[in-house]
């Protein structure tokens, strides 16, 4: 473990997970790669807002304690550090962990305990004062790099994958590609507009490069199968959920609105899929991916029928023009009309029995 984790002893400032090919596993349990980075897409926003509310009262009553050290300080650090606990397990990842709740439940009162580690974590310069501060640092950062993350993939999503002409780890990389760089050419030009004006904000620049260590293991596969993994340990959330983002995308998964409902799923395989496999709004057993198959063969359907009615007119109107039934000047203001009509109806804005009945009058 790296040093940062010697106060805690538990998994609240960092984890290890295995990544292969195909899959994530984290606390032995399997996972499509991309998996988490949809389930923070997705996760309940007032939980990070009551984060970002609870962290700053844990640190203020953690001051009092590391000043006062009595029962009474303990007891109410104790209290506000439960606090945080109890929303962090309530959220993807950290909820694979809360049966390791024990020692954050009690590392105020084993810090009451051991007065000579205290004194050292208040000793400007030691390796628990260092500690101390690097671990304070991660959780008052904590509920804004989750929202980095959040607001910056739904942004790259947007802008840069949303019309790709394939849907392959190819087509992703290359999205990928031009999004990194972008990012940095706007960052560049907006350090040099803070150069000449340094009344300007320095520009935020998107995570790109993560803490982690890196090892290897081995491996079964959900059919039983043995092979190699990169065992990683890493030392921020938001570092696991880019590095999962990422090699999703490697494999051809990525995350994608639900055409039908709104919500973010794993798009696998590199597949077009544009509906997830969620209860669809409105109904009680259908899917959104059922609603969404329904709805586009009512589509193409739709579709064919005003197609061939406005090639039977169309058909009608040229043989009155070749027998010279109507003039040329006839034949151009009726095709005319009769295109306006079907425009109107691919559109929905007439539906198929009202064309019928005025493409009959033609």
């Amino acid at each position: 473990m790296g040093k940062k984790y010697v106060m805690t002893g538990s998994f609240l400032d960092g984890f290890k997970a295995s990544f292969t090919k195909k899959e994530c596993i984290l606390a032995e349990k399997h996972y499509p790669l991309g998996y988490f980075a949809v389930e923070f897409l997705e996760v309940d926003r007032t939980l990070l807002r009551e984060l970002e509310r609870l962290v700053p009262i844990f640190q203020e009553e953690l001051t009092v304690f590391l000043s006062a050290r009595d029962p009474s300080s303990a007891a109410l650090a104790q209290q506000a550090l439960n606090a945080v606990w109890d929303v962090l397990i309530q959220l993807p990842v950290y909820r694979h962990f809360e049966q390791h709740s024990g020692g954050v439940r009690g590392l105020l009162r084993e810090m009451k305990e051991l007065p000579d580690i205290v004194d050292a974590m208040l000793t400007h310069g030691t390796d628990r004062s260092e500690v101390l501060h690097e671990w304070l640092r991660w959780l008052m950062t904590l509920p804004e790099s989750i929202w980095d993350f959040i607001l910056s993939t739904e942004k790259m999503l947007i802008r840069y994958y949303g019309d790709l002409p394939a849907r392959k780890p190819e087509n992703y990389a290359l999205a990928f590609g031009k999004y990194k760089h972008e990012v940095l050419l706007n960052y560049q030009m907006g350090m040099e507009e803070r150069e000449d004006d340094t009344s300007l904000p320095e520009p935020e620049l998107p995570q790109f490069l993560f803490p982690l260590q890196v090892s290897f293991k081995a491996v079964t596969d959900a059919s039983g199968k043995w092979g190699f993994a990169e065992q990683i340990e890493f030392e921020e959330l938001s570092s696991f959920l880019h590095y999962d983002l990422c090699h999703g995308m490697a494999a051809g998964n990525i995350p994608r609105r639900c055409e039908c409902c709104g919500h973010y799923f794993l798009a696998m395989g590199a597949y077009d899929t544009r509906y997830c496999m969620r209860i669809a709004p409105g109904e009680t057993v259908k899917t959104c991916r059922q609603v969404g198959a329904h709805r586009k063969e009512k589509q193409r359907n739709g579709t064919e029928f005003v197609r061939k009615e406005y090639q039977k007119v169309y058909n009608r109107l040229r043989g009155r023009k070749n027998r010279g039934i109507i003039s040329v000047n006839d034949w151009n203001r009726q095709v005319a009309e009769a295109q306006e009509l079907k425009a109107q109806a691919l559109a929905g804005n007439i539906d198929d029995a009202e064309l019928k009945r005025r493409f009959e009058k033609m």
